[in-house]
């Protein structure tokens, strides 16, 4: 029997749900780095990103479906992305110069790096990060460049076996010639590899989720994307710096078997109001928590007016940053994605 909830054919509530229960794991993840706490099980928040690039996967493939043309799916994408996008590197760019003002730590600003970040590609411009989490949305990005590619060329139907040889062909040589120049420039100027299993679980769940067919070749697929990413946890993003390859493996089978209760209709039980409303300003909390967090609110907190950490944590980061995040999502990204997408339609 299916659970009794009302749900957009927009949206999907437990996918909701996840993006602002991960929203909040990654960002009590940076909260524990500021005391460097590497024994809080909050560590664990890293791999919040896997799970984003899963959601993804699982998204996208959704939305290209829907849409008519290339010109429908790009003015969608660049109308959903940019404005919270904008403001939330606006926000972080004017908190650095606030901070070079009231000399809260040798802070520095640069114009040229904000207007570079502006772009969503300062990857490729040698421009670092204004802040900490944009280092995933040139992946997103990619991401997206790619699909857009083969549905214009109606390849799509190549995009799973094709990705799975080419995550294949990643691992062995990341594992085995990775020291070789010509490799290292590859995954440097094309990272989407190093992440690719994971955009393809998204899609391999949204077909098991939609169609109901294929399912034993698409499952043999998930689990091999799922030893993919594993084999290349040295290599991709940030876990392996706080993680073991054990306890990473946990983590993503973890989401494996929460995304597979959710294509059953076992996933409704994380759906209330709070995940529904951590969900919709998630991408806002996501791109402004970091810098924030760490170089304001938590050193102000317990260095200057010396407040238990987990009290700053939860009772002044967490309900400034969430504050911070529906302001931008609520008065930004909702009015401003339907003009953005109206003008540009």
């Amino acid at each position: 029997m299916k659970n009794n909830k009302v749900e957009s054919p927009e949206r999907y509530q437990e996918l909701d749900a996840l993006r602002g229960i991960a929203a909040i794991f990654v960002l009590l993840f940076h909260c524990v780095l500021f005391a460097d706490l590497w024994h809080s099980i909050f560590l664990f928040g890293t791999t919040g990103v896997d799970l984003f690039f899963i959601i993804s996967g699982f998204v996208m493939f959704f939305s290209i479906q829907k849409i008519s043309s290339a010109k429908q799916f790009i003015v969608n994408r660049f109308s959903r992305l940019y404005p919270t996008y904008w403001a939330a590197v606006t926000f972080t760019f004017i908190l650095i110069i606030l901070e070079f003002v009231f000399k809260l730590h040798e802070s520095q600003y640069d114009i040229l790096g904000y207007l570079g970040n502006m772009t969503m590609f300062q990857y490729y411009l040698s421009i670092p990060d204004l802040d900490g989490p944009y280092w995933t949305l040139i992946i997103e990005m990619l991401f997206y460049i790619v699909i857009i590619l083969l549905y214009q060329l109606r390849m799509l139907r190549f995009l799973i076996p094709g990705g799975i040889v080419v995550s294949i062909i990643t691992t062995i040589l990341c594992n085995y010639f990775y020291e070789i120049g010509i490799i290292k420039e590859i995954v440097y100027w094309f990272p989407l590899v190093l992440y690719l299993p994971l955009f393809l679980t998204g899609i391999l769940f949204y077909q098991l989720y939609k169609e109901r067919t294929q399912i034993t070749y698409r499952y043999i697929c998930i689990l091999l994307c799922l030893l993919i990413q594993i084999s290349l946890f040295k290599f991709a993003g940030r876990s392996n710096y706080y993680l073991s390859v054990t306890q990473y493996s946990v983590m993503l089978g973890i989401f494996f078997l929460l995304f597979t209760f959710f294509i059953h209709n076992k996933l409704y039980f994380i759906v209330n109001r709070i995940t529904l409303f951590l969900g919709k300003i998630s991408y806002a909390l996501y791109l402004i928590h970091q810098h924030i967090t760490i170089m304001v609110i938590l050193p102000i907190s317990t260095q200057t007016f010396k407040i238990n950490l987990w009290v700053a944590i939860l009772l002044i980061d967490l309900p400034i940053v969430i504050a911070i995040a529906a302001l931008i999502t609520y008065k930004i990204e909702i009015p401003f994605r339907k003009k953005l997408k109206t003008l540009l339609n």
